[in-house]
């Protein structure tokens, strides 16, 4: 496996992958052609806004682009099922149980969406908590 130690190889090996050229990462990105020359050939390194275009349009991830850390495409989450239908059914059990009015439902929801934060499966657990209270 070749080694990219340095940000331009490592934006070069991204750029090659996705099959784009830096003239077409430079218009994605809203960005010159000229910044994007001097980025490949390590005369200048991007600041924050840059390197997030940069990332978001190749798809990558920030930590390997950045420090070489970590694999190149990023990671993806990993939803926890098992815990959000958990959390949903402690959910409407404590607001069946404790009589709650639909006023503290908001209060109710926050507690179990920490709990489903911890566990990692916010996104699902919205969705999910939002379905059931609807019924």
């Amino acid at each position: 496996m070749k080694n990219y130690n340095s940000f331009p190889a490592r934006l070069r090996h991204a750029m090659d992958l996705r099959g784009i050229s830096a003239t077409q990462l430079a218009h994605s990105t809203g960005m010159s052609r000229s910044s994007m020359s001097q980025y490949l050939s390590g005369a200048k390194l991007p600041g924050f806004e840059a390197i997030s275009s940069i990332v978001t349009t190749l798809n990558i991830s920030s930590d390997w682009l950045i420090l070489g850390r970590g694999q190149i495409d990023p990671p993806t989450e990993q939803i926890n099922y098992e815990a959000i239908n958990i959390a949903i059914t402690e959910m409407i059990s404590f607001a069946i149980k404790n009589n709650v009015d639909n006023s503290k439902l908001p209060f109710v929801f926050n507690l179990f969406y920490r709990q489903a934060l911890n566990n990692g499966c916010i996104d699902q657990f919205f969705i999910e908590s939002l379905e059931a209270l609807s019924l």
